[in-house]
């Protein structure tokens, strides 16, 4: 396992690619959320914090990209920290 980079980053939905605008629990165009992250990796949900998105399918630039039902900007607050992975085998949280 390689070490991530963790950093503290702000989630701001630009736009809502499938629901018209009535996403289903309410996650809509300008919904933000805060925390940690080791940002976006096609493929895989990226989580910002307790929030995640859906798979996230393209990185548009290095503060843009889009999910499976979405289109995100995020903005790192800080530099990356560079954490070990854990000796157990679990994913750090």
């Amino acid at each position: 396992m390689e070490a991530k980079k963790i950093r503290t980053a702000r989630l701001i939905k630009l736009s809502d690619d499938a629901f018209g605008g009535k996403h289903p629990n309410g996650v809509n165009e300008g919904h933000c959320a805060s925390g940690i992250t080791e940002g976006p990796v096609v493929g895989e949900r990226c989580y910002v914090g307790s929030f995640s998105t859906s798979i996230v399918t393209k990185i548009i630039n290095e503060d843009t990209f889009k999910s499976t039902y979405s289109t995100y900007r995020i903005i790192y607050t800080e530099e990356p920290k560079v954490t070990e992975p854990s000796k157990t085998g679990k994913k750090l949280k």
